[in-house]
């Protein structure tokens, strides 16, 4: 039976297949996937078991004329053009997370943003996760590497971005509904941003009863998670990728670069991620010496004092 599917559904669909097989696709593609699926109404095919009478049916729904219905319907009430939203690079980066992955990809989707392009980079992973993203129910980008930490999977990610807006979302965290398209229309009303976000709320898991429980106050959490924010694209032509040689704490080297660069960052009053804290957190347990805390800091130190000294020199 054919049953009507929304524009979304249709531009998701065709865009999926498009973006990971096209070569030198990118946001023009994904308007003109926008402007077809706008021009022409779309069904969703349920196949039967009777799978013979297929042909017969998709020519009984042609000889209906479909489209010539929703010409003459939209010619009868006013409508404006249907705009086109810019396309969004969602970068999930995994190591031996493949337990994760399908909630992590359904999450994405039930932002129920159109213009989506999924990349996953899994980082020389020992589990299943190649086979995990083989049982997703949509088509993604899949990169595999060497296993060389978060840092190096979230780049080789930006390097194979076609969106105009790049996102970051770890395998085993999770954005608030509506998320995506709540941060794409804030950087849409203000060009002038390179970066949007906003604040982390966190989730632990209750062994008890399975279930992941709000934990403390997000104004409180730690300012600089990667995935609660969105990033035009070209800010890491100007402030660079993420640090390779820091195994934790990129997140804030990066963001201090971006500070030191007089990017324009704007923090949200609202939560836009879900951090879930479980028993295979790459941070789990680890000391401010582990975690780089004191070696970031010190680097951007040195940064600002070497600027000083460069600007004194010149005058």
């Amino acid at each position: 039976m054919f049953t009507p599917a929304s524009r979304q559904i249709l531009t998701r669909a065709a865009s999926f297949t498009t973006m990971s097989q096209l070569p030198y696709a990118g946001q023009h593609t994904h308007a003109f996937i926008e402007r077809l699926v706008a021009s022409r109404p779309g069904y969703e095919l349920r196949l039967g078991r009777d799978q013979a009478r297929v042909p017969d049916a998709i020519t009984t729904l042609l000889a209906t004329k479909p489209w010539t219905r929703a010409v003459e319907q939209d010619a009868t009430r006013e409508s404006s053009p249907p705009s086109v939203r810019p396309l969004v690079s969602v970068v999930i980066p995994t190591f031996n997370g493949a337990r994760f992955i399908a909630d992590g990809v359904k999450n994405v989707l039930a932002q129920d943003y159109p213009a989506l392009e999924i990349i996953i980079v899994d980082d020389g992973s020992l589990d299943d996760t190649a086979e995990a993203v083989a049982r997703l129910p949509v088509d993604v980008r899949y990169l595999r590497q060497a296993n060389a930490g978060a840092s190096s999977a979230r780049n080789r990610g930006i390097r194979d971005t076609s969106g105009e807006f790049v996102a970051f979302l770890d395998v085993d965290d999770q954005w608030p509904v509506g998320n995506l398209e709540r941060l794409v229309d804030h950087m849409a009303a203000h060009p002038e941003l390179d970066v949007v976000h906003g604040y982390a709320q966190i989730l632990r898991l209750d062994p008890r009863t399975e279930r992941y429980e709000f934990e403390g106050n997000p104004r409180e959490s730690f300012p600089f998670y990667i995935g609660a924010g969105l990033y035009r694209r070209h800010v890491f032509e100007r402030v660079g990728l993420f640090d390779t040689e820091l195994k934790f704490a990129e997140d804030t080297d990066w963001y201090q670069r971006a500070e030191e660069f007089g990017c324009q960052v704007e923090a949200l009053e609202e939560v836009t991620l879900h951090v879930r804290r479980h028993d295979q957190n790459m941070t789990r347990d680890k000391s401010l010496v582990e975690l780089n805390v004191l070696r970031v800091l010190k680097r951007s130190l040195d940064r600002r004092r070497g600027l000083a000294a460069e600007s004194a020199s010149a005058e």
